[in-house]
């Protein structure tokens, strides 16, 4: 797939007669405001600068407060850290990194499915980080949208090869893979990362190939539905794998 500013043109399709051009406006729809991108983006920052300006000592606690960790969880019943964990970063490089994927990534992914949609999948995302950090990584305290932004990745590429498109060189394939290698470089969550990435892909197949079969008619509020239905059914799977790591 060779990439130009109108998008991605098929290389078997340039050399015959019927040019095929895939392009963002007609594969993840025209330009529009993306409240659920822009405003993960806001609270993020704003969660970042917060923590930045209280101070070393009450940023630390405030972390604390929030982290992902099983013992915390099951010590106090704070299963709201399986949630707000995505939201705390360990320092500015570690936000602006997530952040960027987040826009570049995110933007295509609302246009296309609507905010419904996005919303549930990033949920998803947040979800299966905590539930990889659960089951690989089971003594690790985590921070970082780093599990949900993996989704997104995961999601997209499943996406582009269900379309036709060459992973690989579309760029999204690179991507996953350099950051998959990061991954396992020391204070860096397998857990997190692996986790949203196996769900992103999930997702994936669940609108390209299960969704279609019940349903001829393409919805996005369908499809937002069956994605915080995912999300369910994974908030039920973090319970257990978190109950579980706590006595590990």
């Amino acid at each position: 797939m060779a990439t130009a500013s109108v998008g991605f043109h098929c290389p078997e399709c340039l050399k015959g007669d019927n040019q095929k051009v895939l392009s963002r406006a007609n594969n993840f729809g025209e330009r529009s405001y993306m409240p659920v991108v822009t405003g993960l983006m806001v609270i993020n920052a704003l969660i970042f600068l917060y923590g930045m300006g209280i101070g070393r000592v009450r940023s630390r606690q405030f972390e604390f407060d929030f982290l992902l960790n099983a013992r915390l969880i099951d010590a106090d019943n704070s299963w709201w850290r399986v949630i707000t964990s995505g939201f705390l970063h360990a320092n500015l490089i570690h936000v602006a990194f997530n952040m960027y994927l987040l826009y570049a990534i995110g933007q295509q992914l609302e246009k296309r499915y609507g905010w419904l949609t996005f919303a549930g999948l990033y949920l998803s995302g947040l979800l299966g980080g905590s539930l990889g950090v659960f089951l690989i990584e089971p003594r690790s305290a985590a921070v970082g949208a780093s599990g949900a932004v993996f989704a997104l990745m995961g999601f997209l590429a499943v996406v582009q090869w269900k379309n036709g498109i060459n992973v690989m060189q579309s760029g999204i394939g690179r991507l996953i893979m350099i950051n998959v290698m990061f991954s396992f470089f020391p204070g860096i969550s397998k857990g997190g990362h692996f986790g949203g990435l196996a769900i992103g892909c999930l997702a994936a197949l669940i609108v390209t190939e299960v969704l279609p079969k019940i349903s001829a008619k393409e919805s996005k509020t369908v499809t937002g539905a069956a994605m915080f239905a995912f999300a369910a059914v994974l908030a039920v799977a973090v319970y257990v794998a978190g109950t579980r790591a706590a006595g590990f």
